[in-house]
């Protein structure tokens, strides 16, 4: 999500809907940011108790899941948000005319930033840790 969806959000959405006037420092983008920023810290202890696991420490087997938990949750939240308050208030304020350009820049991201292929993996990746937990 970081990587690839919120990166689009944050070069591209984000600053179109800035341009039009909607704040960056409060309302929903606001909330957007605040929320990538809290991600990327249950990412960061993700990674580290999974460092710490695979050293030996068993028991950072639970800092993993807490984190996971949390991040699950706030990815929930989160898409709920964008769902039904951000995505159509960019749909209102960006002018239509700008759409194709938000699109093409959108891809732009994905193919020089992202990279070719990410999302595939992180898709592999979830069916095969849905097959295994889900």
């Amino acid at each position: 999500a970081d990587g690839c969806h919120h990166r689009k959000e944050e070069g591209v959405l984000f600053k179109s809907m800035n341009s039009v006037g909607v704040p960056a420092d409060s309302g929903p983008i606001a909330v957007m940011l605040h929320e990538h920023e809290l991600g990327r810290k249950f990412n960061r202890g993700m990674a580290a108790a999974a460092k710490k696991y695979a050293s030996g420490d068993a028991e950072a087997k639970f800092d993993v899941i807490e984190s996971a938990r949390n991040y699950g949750k706030l990815l929930t939240q989160h898409i709920q948000k964008e769902d039904t308050i951000l995505f159509p208030m960019a749909d209102r304020v960006i002018p239509v005319a700008q759409h194709g350009q938000v699109y093409e820049n959108f891809e732009k991201v994905e193919h020089e930033e992202t990279g070719e292929g990410v999302h595939e993996k992180y898709l592999a990746l979830l069916e095969k840790l849905e097959s295994l937990y889900g």
